[in-house]
């Protein structure tokens, strides 16, 4: 590893591309150490540092090395560049960062993630730089074969936060992605072309970066570079406090409550006046925590600093949030407005508001470095409980200390239990092994391979399942993977092979594959559905379920139970606007309500599918974030079921009805709404619902109808 002294000099890197790296002054130790490896081979390599060390311009470095290589290639733009992220918001910061370093060299990118919910793959074949979430590039590549002009076109593969891998469900989609590339280009199964796919992978420090190396590599590990938080630019203290949590007498919810108590003198101790970030499990959490702060929490506010405090709360509208804002203490969550967030955001990421407590989601999205970063309890609510953050979670969120521009040291504190204290003492050391997750997703990632045909038999099978790291960490910590310790590496292999023909035998006994006698399997058309359509094993289990003679209100209910809808769910804070959206005397309510008081999950999913096909007011914001994320899915379940009722006979009812629901889900809007004018382009609730009121229920009424008395409805929305 180089020194201080032994920087290397932008000027190293050939022109005209040192412009892509004009913010620095010198590469650092990081950058210095893997630059030959990143700018001067065509080898595959994984990076393991600490956050804030400056590992973009490693990716950076390795397109220079692709771009130089580029110039002399007669088919440049055949070589394209897959950047892999986790975050979203990243793959968008990418994207707008990459544009303006590499389109002056003829460079075209491109963002493709969740929100582009249908993309042609022939159309991007244009771009030279495709950026995505694994997801994403998971649904792209389920039809590499019917795509292989772009597949076959990727030379250089960058993988993000790859240690995603620790991540429950993330990670088993980042693990099969990348084998799946493997596999495509010319590995064991297929003869296609020689010429190899360049890795790159980094990740935040974890001990057991070999491992990742070693799945990485293709006929030989990959090369790998270790870090310690000694080249951390700004030094970080990290510690973990544990109070006293019995779970037997006291619920999570009270035992984060209690924290609150902690927080002011903590903030006091270690912010040294500078600006502090505490990430709470909840929103409720998170406002309750700001106003225990406001009331405790004596910070001293210049009268310079109160005037801008006041003029930020002026253009508030959330009034528990204004309140707050006045004192220097400010809270963000998605249930607030997107221009309250983004004001909040800025506010604080100048300097302006000193205290801001928010969701861990946050720490996913826009990167606000603050001075303190506090983890307030270290267990958040998921699939209707709580369960412990993840890896990633954690160090997304302690990743936000440090400003590299204002300080030299920065301070983490975790807020846990005595019981946990260990376990995150443990992560903050980096000594927690990276471990596979497609174990528990084998099912459907399965179903994914023998639709490809990637996998023909029980023995292919077991040459896919050693492209995975799920292979390469059984072999070393069976225990890991619920297999006998002290096996050998043949009865390992054996035992894996047992868990796929498990999962195999799920998919047979469901209808999603075939398999004979030879154990030779093949796909049933409900399984190239479920591949197609990328939904959960357990949704086209519910599918098959159907009778056929199902109504509208039916489809709704099963569409509402999908496992899809797993990551909402039932805050105490929802159930009032909910139960109004379903029953109430004095408003428009739901076309169908349901029985009782809503108590779960799907009839939540059920009750704000309703409120939007209905044009109903969700006064709830929080309701109305998890809204836009339902109706998005919602669409590609229902064409996923109308293409399995077509496949069956006699379920002409279900059938009918599913399509219907299909439509209302694309126009957001039931078949016979009286609000039709909402589907027009900058029509919202507010004109749609003064245009029905005014007898405007059709299309054709609608373009009758004097421009004039549209333009006065228009005007009435402002005034009201």
């Amino acid at each position: 590893m180089p020194s201080q002294n032994d920087l290397r000099s932008i000027d190293e890197i050939p022109l005209p591309y040192q412009s892509i790296f004009s913010q620095y002054p010198c590469f650092n130790v990081v950058q210095s150490a893997v630059l030959d490896q990143a700018l001067n081979t065509d080898t595959s390599f994984v990076v393991s540092a600490p956050t804030g060390s400056g590992k973009t311009a490693i990716f950076e470095l390795a397109i220079v090395r692709h771009l130089v290589a580029g110039e002399a290639s007669l088919n440049a733009l055949d070589n394209k560049i897959i950047y892999i992220s986790p975050i979203k918001a990243l793959c968008q910061e990418r994207l707008v960062d990459w544009h303006k370093k590499l389109s002056c060299f003829g460079v075209n990118c491109i963002s493709v993630t969740s929100d582009n919910d249908e993309v042609d793959p022939r159309a991007l074949l244009q771009y030279n730089i495709i950026i995505s979430t694994p997801e994403k590039w998971d649904v792209l590549t389920r039809r590499w074969k019917e795509n292989n002009k772009l597949i076959d076109a990727v030379s250089l593969f960058l993988i993000d936060e790859v240690h995603l891998l620790n991540a429950d469900s993330r990670g088993s989609t980042l693990e099969v992605i990348v084998s799946r590339m493997k596999t495509a280009r010319g590995s064991y199964l297929f003869n296609g072309n020689a010429k190899g796919i360049r890795f790159i992978a980094l990740s935040a420090t974890i001990p057991n970066i070999e491992d990742i190396a070693e799945w990485m590599g293709q006929s030989e590990p990959a090369k790998y570079f270790q870090f310690s938080e000694e080249v951390r630019p700004v030094k970080l203290n990290k510690i973990v406090l544990g109070y006293n949590f019995n779970p037997q007498v006291q619920s999570v919810f009270k035992f984060d409550m209690s924290l609150s108590y902690k927080i002011s003198g903590l903030i006091s101790k270690h912010s040294e006046g500078k600006p502090t970030l505490i990430f709470c499990n909840t929103r409720k959490s998170v406002e309750m925590t700001a106003n225990h702060l406001v009331k405790n929490l004596q910070i001293r506010l210049s009268q310079e600093q109160k005037e801008i405090l006041m003029k930020i709360s002026q253009n508030i509208a959330d009034v528990k949030l204004r309140q707050n804002i006045v004192h220097g203490i400010a809270f963000h969550h998605a249930g607030l407005i997107p221009n309250t967030r983004h004001t909040i955001e800025e506010s604080f990421k100048t300097g302006q508001i000193p205290v801001l407590v928010t969701t861990s989601t946050l720490a996913m999205g826009v990167n606000l470095p603050a001075h303190l970063v506090i983890v307030k309890c270290t267990k958040c609510y998921s699939d209707g409980g709580y369960k412990d953050y993840d890896e990633v979670s954690i160090f997304q969120m302690i990743g936000r200390a440090g400003r590299s521009q204002f300080d030299t040291s920065a301070t983490v504190l975790i807020l846990t239990s005595l019981q946990d204290k260990i376990k995150y003492e443990q992560m903050l050391s980096c000594s927690q092994i990276i471990e596979s997750n497609l174990h528990k997703h084998l099912t459907e990632h399965l179903n994914a391979e023998v639709v490809l045909r990637t996998i023909t038999d029980l023995e292919v099978a077991m040459r896919w399942l050693s492209s995975t790291f799920l292979y390469v960490r059984a072999r070393k910590s069976p225990e890991k993977y619920k297999l006998p310790a002290g096996l050998s590496k043949d009865k390992i292999d054996k035992k894996l092979l047992e868990m796929c023909q498990i999962d195999l035998n799920k998919l047979v006994a469901t209808g999603m594959i075939r398999m004979n006698q030879a154990i030779e399997v093949t796909p049933t058309v409900i399984g190239e559905i479920m591949a197609k359509y990328y939904v959960a094993f357990e949704t086209m289990k519910l599918f098959t379920q159907i009778t056929g003679s199902e109504i509208l209100i039916q489809i709704l209910a099963i569409i509402s139970k999908c496992k899809e809808f797993s990551d909402f769910y039932l805050r105490t804070t929802d159930k009032r606007c909910l139960n109004l959206l379903n029953k109430n005397t004095k408003k428009e309510a739901i076309r169908f309500p349901l029985t009782g008081r809503i108590k779960s999950n799907d009839m939540k999913v059920n009750v704000i599918i309703q409120a939007v096909l209905g044009n109903l007011d969700i006064q709830n914001q929080g309701l109305v974030c998890d809204s836009m994320k339902i109706m998005r899915c919602c669409e590609r379940l229902a064409n996923c079921l109308i293409e399995y009722l077509e496949t069956r006979d006699k379920c002409y009812s279900a059938l009918s009805n599913t399509i219907t629901l299909a439509k209302c889900f694309r126009v957001k809007l039931w078949e016979n709404s009286p609000y039709v004018s909402k589907q027009l382009t900058g029509v919202g609730q507010v004109i749609s619902t003064l245009l029905m009121k005014a007898g405007k229920t059709s299309f054709k009424e609608i373009t009758s109808t004097n421009p004039r008395h549209i333009e006065m409805a228009s005007i009435c929305s402002y005034l009201v």
